[in-house]
């Protein structure tokens, strides 16, 4: 699953615009009826969704940093 929002995000410049705009915000995937992807209807579920979000905004941050920093090499 986590391969697959990598893509996602890493494909789509707009969706990884919005997911940078998060900041350092903890994501919660708000799905009262899913105790494993979601928060479920308690707020105690698993929120596996919202943990791969997370790990995938810091990878993906970080790749751009990667990204800017050859680009800087490359013009000196």
């Amino acid at each position: 699953m986590k391969e697959v929002v990598f893509a996602k995000f890493d494909q789509n410049e707009e969706l990884k615009k919005l997911l940078f705009e998060t900041g350092d915000a903890l994501l919660v995937e708000d799905a009262r009826n899913d105790y494993y992807w979601g928060r479920g209807a308690s707020g105690k579920g698993k929120n596996k969704l919202g943990h791969i979000l997370m790990e995938v905004r810091a990878e993906l941050k970080e790749k751009e940093e990667k990204k800017e920093k050859e680009n800087e090499k490359e013009k000196k």
